[in-house]
């Protein structure tokens, strides 16, 4: 654990704060409007010829009170992480594993390339992941053999994503309405299944088969939201279905192979109980399934919806803005403290086989090693922190300038510049951003800002 946590202060230090808390950076502290505004236009422009400081834009997530530099964004993403460590070590009342703490998942949470990359950028998946795992903490007391302490574990659940989808900028009532939801859905099942010996109940006990429902109920009931409802983000699902979907299958792979089992080094111990998961009943774990399994589903129809709108936004093909927006994946450590809650709970499929899953993931480590060595010591950079850099030495007050840059995360870029020439306002500095094919028309509206353009 202690060379984890050295290897995310190196990469705190050596990596440029990410695209995404850059943004939020910028709405926590500019002080140009009240709110979360975002001074220099919206994230997404259809068109960047709508692009103008005049018409601010709003980030709609929760941002912490904490987000006041570079560093307290930092320090907020490592303590996340920190704290899923210490979850995931804890060992459960219930186990007969000696001891209350168990070092070797804390150590996988600490060493993987996801969360390095996470600390190293300022991004909350960590905080987040903390909040998922408010679903499943009470499996650390119990294992939900009694009505009540099921009931309490429904309850728990529903905070969680309320909690989760509030923090992402969902709107109150929709937030409200998937709480309430999930209540009514989850006391109902309680209810129903408990005591039952009939076929009803041995099926309400089956975690895969539940788990899979949930989960195709869950993207079902997205594709209605996009349909017929009005949140922004899944808007694209009625425009390219087709293409929505498509990324949403690809997200949900390419999200639990590569940032979970992978990234987390876990497919060691998947591996080793994959026959007594097919065999595995009860209350507790279908619970725990059914709510790792909704995660995932409705994370990856986030992810999906993001690739696509992203994809017409910029004139990209979809696989170019897979690979461009690839690392959204991480997204869905959310489920990482619910997938270590089932992996604690069963037992290798042959005792013997203890061993080899310990050598496995050694392998899995070693192989990691590169990536995890490259992120702590070298870190990333962004080419518009430089800039940003570079302009707030030669720019003065209330004047303008001009980015010219393709439509692929230009506003991203922007507010990174933001973030050096003027991130409270008070320098009342303007800034513009338009395509190659778009600047020169600009640039003969304004000549005020002919003096000062970054390409």
């Amino acid at each position: 654990m202690a060379l984890g946590i050295l290897l995310h202060a190196l990469s705190m230090m050596n990596s440029d704060l990410g695209l995404d808390a850059h943004v939020r950076l910028n709405a926590a502290m500019d002080e140009t409007a009240t709110g979360q505004d975002l001074a220099w236009g919206n994230l997404r422009v259809e068109d960047s010829t709508r692009q103008t400081p005049d018409d601010p834009g709003e980030y709609n997530g929760y941002i912490p009170p904490w987000f006041a530099s570079e560093t307290s964004v930092k320090i907020s993403a490592f303590a996340g992480v920190l704290g899923v460590a210490l979850l995931a070590g804890a060992v459960p009342k219930w186990s007969i594993q000696p001891g209350r703490f168990d070092p070797t998942p804390a150590a996988l949470v600490l060493l993987s390339p996801i969360f390095l990359f996470v600390s190293g950028r300022g991004y909350d998946e960590g905080l987040l992941a903390l909040i998922a795992g408010l679903g499943v903490i009470g499996f650390l007391f119990n294992q939900g053999a009694l009505r009540h302490e099921r009931l309490l574990h429904v309850l728990m659940m529903a905070t969680a994503v309320l909690l989760l989808l509030g923090w992402k900028g969902f709107g109150m009532m929709f937030c409200l309405g998937a709480w309430a939801l999930t209540l009514v859905v989850g006391f109902a099942w309680v209810m129903i299944e408990d005591g039952r010996t009939d076929r009803i109940g041995t099926w309400l006990r089956h975690p895969w088969k539940m788990g899979g429902l949930a989960a195709v109920l869950v993207l079902l009931a997205v594709f209605v939201v996009g349909f017929f409802g009005d949140v922004p983000t899944f808007r694209i699902v009625r425009e390219r279905p087709l293409a929505y979907a498509l990324a949403t299958l690809t997200a949900a792979a390419h999200a639990s192979i590569v940032f979970l089992l992978v990234g987390f080094m876990l497919w060691p111990m998947v591996v080793a109980r994959w026959s007594s998961f097919s065999a595995w009943r009860g209350p507790g774990p279908t619970m725990v399934v059914v709510y790792a399994t909704v995660l995932l589903a409705g994370i990856s129809s986030y992810i999906g919806a993001l690739w696509t709108l992203e994809a017409s936004l910029w004139n990209r093909s979809l696989p170019e803005t897979m690979l461009v927006l690839g690392n959204n994946g991480r997204y869905a450590t959310a489920i990482l403290l619910p997938l270590l809650t089932l992996l604690r709970w069963i037992e290798p499929s042959n005792p013997s086989s203890k061993g080899k899953e310990g050598r496995n993931i050694g392998f899995a480590a070693a192989a990691l090693v590169p990536l995890m060595l490259f992120i702590a010591l070298f870190g990333q950079q962004l080419w518009s922190d430089d800039a940003g850099a570079w302009l707030a030495d030669i720019t003065e007050e209330e004047e303008c300038f001009l980015m010219v840059a393709p439509e692929t995360l230009a506003m991203h870029h922007l507010y990174v510049i933001k973030s050096h020439v003027d991130l409270t306002g008070e320098r009342d500095i303007d800034a513009y951003w338009r395509t190659p094919e778009q600047a020169q028309p600009w640039l003969d509206g304004h000549p005020a800002c002919a003096g000062l353009i970054l390409v």
